[in-house]
């Protein structure tokens, strides 16, 4: 019984990530996912249209180190917040978190810097593991389906800067290629 839970609540997840793909550029779209015979498990994520310009809207996500990371608490902390969408074995995302690496001296107290996987597999454990195989600075997190749906994050590299009035400066959705110049101009218009 409790093996077919967990394939009709595998078997729901990539329904909603098929729609969230098939509908991201529609804003205000829900989806209703029930998992078979549970009347009590009918839960509802927002697909949203997150634009440059548009009010970021709010997360909730647990780091690696046990923190609860939510946008509202962020927003009080008086400075911008970047979401990186990665996983631990894309190496594109390898690369471009090095690169970051070597200027984020600069920006650490200036810019919170979250990693966000958007790889079911990757646990805490292995998270950990991967930062600190890198000697990545920054906070890591596995993301919730919550929280990637409304992100649209399908996509590994997808990135968000968030200033510190809660609203979106920058987006971008790219694989791989980020230099440090590059990323030096994204958190520069973060702060600006």
């Amino acid at each position: 019984m409790a093996d077919k839970k967990v394939i009709y609540i595998v078997v729901a997840l990539v329904v909603v990530a098929a729609l969230a793909v098939l509908f991201s550029g529609i804003t205000g779209l829900t989806v209703n996912v029930r998992i078979k015979g549970d009347a009590q498990s009918t839960q509802s994520y927002v697909a949203s249209g997150i634009n440059v310009g548009n009010k970021a809207p709010e997360f909730s996500v647990a780091t690696i180190d046990g923190k609860l990371a939510q946008l509202s608490d962020l927003d009080k902390r008086d400075i911008p917040t970047f979401l990186y969408f990665t996983a631990s074995w894309c190496p594109f995302c390898r690369q471009e978190l090095l690169q970051l690496k070597s200027i984020y001296p600069e920006y650490q107290n200036k810019i919170l810097f979250l990693a966000v996987s958007i790889d079911p597999n990757d646990n805490e454990q292995i998270l950990n593991n991967w930062k600190i195989q890198n000697g990545f600075p920054y906070e890591f997190a596995k993301g919730d389906i919550n929280m990637l749906v409304t992100y649209d994050a399908k996509s590994l590299g997808t990135k968000y800067g968030i200033d510190k009035d809660a609203t979106i400066t920058f987006k971008e959705i790219r694989r791989g290629g980020m230099t440090a110049q590059d990323w030096r101009n994204a958190l520069n218009s973060m702060l600006a």
